[in-house]
């Protein structure tokens, strides 16, 4: 009965709220991935890939394979060409 799904939303829903240190937990690590993936930095820097690829077509002249590379594994997120 109901939506798939709705069961195991349930059970997790009332283990969070048996357990106090699993929901700060959860909310911390929530946390951590938006500032990770949207902090105004990380922002800017794919607004101005984006516009810098639709005008060029490339990123080539911009940011080299290596920055590229730590962007990537330091949470930021670069557009695939």
């Amino acid at each position: 009965m109901g939506h798939p799904g709705t069961k195991v939303l349930t059970e997790n829903l009332r283990y969070l709220l048996k357990n106090p240190a699993a929901r700060k937990q959860m909310g911390m690590e929530g946390r951590k991935k938006v500032e990770r993936k949207y902090l105004k930095r990380h922002m800017y820097k794919r607004f101005v890939e984006a516009y810098i690829y639709i005008w060029t077509g490339s990123f080539s002249f911009l940011w080299s394979k290596e920055s590229d590379r730590r962007a990537r594994t330091s949470g930021g997120v670069s557009i695939q060409t």
